[in-house]
């Protein structure tokens, strides 16, 4: 008995000394609080961009604490407005701030409402921000909802009544829809509601207030879905108004730009579709531009010339504007059909915009339907190549407006000859570019065009992701031009240990 004794002692003290030595270890490999390491910040000129790291993860893991490589100090001073000089509106965007299908910016009574993504240590969210133009007075940045990712950006309009709406985009995931609880106020906003899952959203809202939100089909088969909510009811989805080919089952893409006729009655839709084989390799090897327009909200649908679009379309039976077909072969060089909006005129008649690259060859492309609805050019490539030499029109997603005199203005992103040539690797050409802003208006259906400079290429910034301000339903588009937001910095997918903040500028052209 005594010897059993014995040994049960001398197992327990081996057992304490053996967690005695296994703790100590632990604690010697834990950081204390206060004292992780942090990385030292880069020394960058004041117009490049800023990326946000985190230490490396501690044994055992502990919550993440992440540390500015450039930090942010806030918003430069608003400068005195009205100016036609850009101001800076938050130097907390994310790496795709200002760019997507849908609306920006709406004007109201004398209030321009601005909507944008941010990112910072918690994650990604969208804001908006308001300025009074009577008294040239800023109010502060409102967080209206978190997002998933950079994909998850804002669609914004207005309704007859003031009231603010705003849908959150998913990424393969639900999108959240917001209204904000006074009229032409962006301070606070009601309960989000589930719309449905759905990436890359564009919002307009009708002469009755009916909503209409159009948005990638991010289930199989992959198509657009248009999701419809009356004034005070509920959101409806009508699945994939049209769908990706079959023979194409890879990745695809979808953007899409919404405007009503001028009876507030027709809908036109204008979309880009980006088809892929199941290899990576064979990405966009087939690329559009299309119309299709409906009178019942979606139900059945029709091309510029009055003729029928079966129920769930495949993409090459939409009136067709544009396509590339490479087949299953890698693309190369790059290719690209980029739908940049949709504007109707006092007529009914569609305009559409877009800008088409083959063999590195961007081409700026006003298009209208005629009398036999078959689509034709405007000169409008031949009016960028003449007020900006040698320069490339770049850019595209939500790029042309109309005013309430009639007037149509294409936004570019103006890319100087020669500016990527020192860029060796393709995921800097694909994602960080740097571009100058301008503007070419007209007044007489796309005949001539007047240019505007908006913003001169800078060689030490990078601006890019422009945005103008468009027609949703019921915002003021009367005896001015159009705003335009962009954003200045990285526009590349951030590393794990970093998120990306940039400057979100605004500016109205005179």
């Amino acid at each position: 008995m005594l010897i059993e004794s014995t040994r049960l002692l001398f197992l327990l003290s081996l057992a304490l000394a053996l967690t005695l030595a296994i703790a100590s270890q632990t604690f010697a490999d834990t950081p204390a609080p206060g004292n992780s390491p942090a990385s030292k910040p880069s020394a960058q000129p004041a117009t490049k961009p800023s990326a946000t790291t985190k230490p490396a993860a501690t044994k055992p893991a502990a919550p993440v604490v992440k540390h500015a490589v450039s930090p942010i100090k806030g918003p430069a001073p608003d400068p005195a407005w009205p100016s036609d000089k850009p101001v800076l509106v938050s130097d907390r965007g994310s790496e795709r701030a200002t760019t997507g299908p849908g609306n920006n910016i709406v004007t109201r009574d004398g209030r321009t409402h601005l909507a944008w993504q941010e990112v910072d240590a918690t994650g990604y969210y969208d804001v908006v921000r308001t300025l009074d133009r009577a008294t040239g007075k800023w109010s502060p940045i409102f967080r209206v909802g978190p997002a998933k990712d950079n994909h998850a950006r804002p669609a914004l309009a207005i309704d007859s009544q003031g009231f603010l709406h705003l849908v959150i985009g998913g990424h393969v995931t639900m999108m959240t829809y917001y209204k904000s609880k006074l009229p032409n106020d962006a301070s606070a906003w009601e309960r989000p509601v589930a719309v449905g899952v759905g990436t890359y959203p564009m919002l307009i809202c009708g002469a009755d207030d009916t909503l209409v939100l159009a948005a990638r089909h991010d289930s199989e088969p992959r198509g657009l879905n248009l999701f419809v909510k009356k004034a005070g009811g509920n959101w409806h989805v009508r699945e994939n108004v049209f769908q990706r080919r079959a023979d194409h089952p890879g990745y695809s893409g979808f953007n899409a730009a919404l405007a009503w006729g001028p009876d507030g009655k027709r809908l036109h839709l204008a979309i880009d579709s980006y088809e892929s084989g199941r290899e990576v390799a064979t990405r966009g090897v087939y690329q559009a531009v299309a119309y299709m327009c409906t009178d019942d909200l979606g139900v059945t649908w029709q091309k510029a010339d009055g003729s029928a679009i079966p129920a769930k379309a495949t993409t090459e039976k939409l009136d067709m504007i544009a396509q590339v077909d490479v087949g299953m072969k890698p693309v190369s060089p790059p290719i690209a059909l980029r739908n940049g909006g949709l504007v109707v005129d006092a007529k009914g008649k569609p305009y559409v915009y877009f800008i088409e690259i083959t063999e590195k060859k961007p081409k700026a492309r006003l298009v209208t339907p005629g009398e036999d609805g078959k689509w034709r050019d405007l000169p409008l490539d031949e009016a960028f190549r003449k007020a900006w030499p040698d320069a490339k029109p770049s850019g595209a997603r939500g790029s042309l407006s109309m005013t309430a005199d009639g007037a149509m203005h294409v936004l570019f992103m103006i890319e100087p000859a020669g500016a990527r040539d020192d860029r060796p690797n393709p995921e800097d050409e694909k994602f960080d570019g740097n571009y100058g802003v301008g503007l070419l208006s007209t007044s007489d259906g796309g005949q001539t065009f007047t240019p505007r400079n908006l913003l001169p290429f800078n060689p030490e910034a990078s601006t890019s992701l422009s945005n103008i301000e468009r027609q949703t339903g019921h915002n003021d588009l009367k005896d001015r031009l159009p705003s335009a937001l962009w954003m200045d910095g990285l526009q590349r997918y951030p590393k794990p240990d970093e998120y990306i903040n940039t400057r979100v500028y605004w500016t109205q052209p005179r």
